[in-house]
């Protein structure tokens, strides 16, 4: 289970960095 929500919080930071880079 840790692993799977380590992932998630990886794919969300990725994420947000993309739709939101820093400016």
């Amino acid at each position: 289970m840790t692993i799977i929500v380590l992932l998630s919080l990886t794919l969300w930071v990725f994420l947000s960095r993309t739709f939101e880079p820093d400016v």
